[in-house]
């Protein structure tokens, strides 16, 4: 991730990046999966993805790079699912549905 240019050049410490990111990624996907404050968890999702799709795609877009443009729609689309969950909350077989008594 780091060799591979995923990470900016002007950002510090890119190891530790790439280490946080993970693990953003993981707790939110866990939440998200298992209903636990989905709602909390599908926006930190979306303003996380926004953020690292425009810091990360969004400066490769200029040279016309086929992958870039790829990734930065993927990225994007997967960060407004993560809005519409945010929006409508977790099913009813969710923990926050349980813990509500719904």
């Amino acid at each position: 991730m780091i060799d591979g240019g995923m990470v900016p050049s002007f950002l510090p410490f890119p190891m530790l990046i790439v280490i946080a990111t993970g693990v953003v990624l993981v707790l939110g996907g866990v939440a998200v999966l298992v209903g636990y404050r989905t709602k909390q968890a599908a926006l930190g999702l979306a303003v996380f993805l926004l953020a690292t799709t425009f810091l990360t795609w969004a400066p490769m877009l200029s040279t016309g790079g086929q992958q870039a443009m790829t990734m930065f729609m993927k990225d994007m689309s997967l960060a407004g699912a993560a809005l519409l969950l945010s929006h409508f909350g977790a099913g009813p077989m969710s923990l926050d549905a349980k813990q509500s008594g719904e």
